[in-house]
């Protein structure tokens, strides 16, 4: 099933949100002169959103960048007893199963045609 918002695969036929969805609802949090979430993958937005329920209880959090580079995710927020490499692994780990996906999706596409 894909998302027919982004057309992405994904699990559910829930509309989820987009990443610029996502940085407008905790905008309150992201700091000015940043772009924040530039990953569009469904799962890791519906990760994020439910993390950041527990992380804007936290006094004095921000969020600048959620980003790819050199493969490997980043997060970069305040403040910095915040585990972000517990988050980053997260995304990681979706982004990875989003890329197999892909690859299975684009194999049969190949072999079955489009």
């Amino acid at each position: 099933m894909f998302n027919p918002r982004n057309g992405y695969p994904c699990d559910s036929n829930i509309l989820e949100m987009t990443s610029f969805e996502f940085n407008e609802k905790y905008k309150d949090f992201l700091e000015a002169g940043h772009y924040g979430l530039a990953i569009n993958i469904p799962e890791v937005v519906n990760y994020l959103d439910k993390k950041f329920q527990e992380l804007i209880q936290v006094p004095g959090f921000k969020y600048s960048q959620i980003k790819l580079k050199f493969n490997m995710s980043r997060f970069y927020c305040e403040p910095r007893e915040i585990d972000s490499y517990e988050v980053e692994k997260e995304i990681d780990r979706l982004v990875k199963n989003f890329d197999e996906a892909q690859k299975d999706l684009e194999a049969n596409i190949f072999r079955f045609g489009g």
